[in-house]
């Protein structure tokens, strides 16, 4: 039986996809908003909550720490709890909105799609919406 290890799987990816050399968990003494900011992730925020224009409050303050926020849109539903869904591995910045949004684990997906038009969504929930950072 052959057990994938990922953190070898992602070195091994970042050198062939990348020409920056790996960016894996061989790089973790670098700093997570400059290992954030090297993947370059494209972002959808979705607001899931009843309160108005936080998907544009959201992404101008997203846009403030580095993250490309590039599209900014209504969720199909309210969600209680901010849920995070990845399409295309990018942990360093998953990582970074985890930490910066309190996100459970139990709230991060994991979908690889080649072909969806974005990189990580961020559905907003009323965690979110009652306790930021945000200024």
């Amino acid at each position: 039986i052959l057990k994938p290890i990922p953190d070898k799987i992602r070195i091994v990816r970042d050198e062939i996809f990348t020409t920056g050399g790996p960016l894996s968990p061989a790089a973790v003494a670098t700093n997570p908003d400059e290992l954030m900011r090297s993947e370059n992730a494209r972002i959808s925020i979705q607001n899931g909550t009843g309160t108005g224009g936080l998907a544009g409050l959201t992404s101008d303050y997203f846009k403030t720490l580095g993250l490309n926020v590039v599209e900014e849109t209504n969720a199909d539903q309210v969600y209680t709890t901010t849920t995070l869904i990845d399409y295309s591995g990018k942990p360093y910045t998953l990582s970074y909105l985890q930490n910066l949004m309190k996100v459970p684990q139990n709230r991060i997906f994991n979908r690889y799609d080649p072909n969806a038009q974005v990189d990580i969504v961020v559905i907003l929930g009323n965690d979110w919406a009652n306790s930021n950072p945000m200024p």
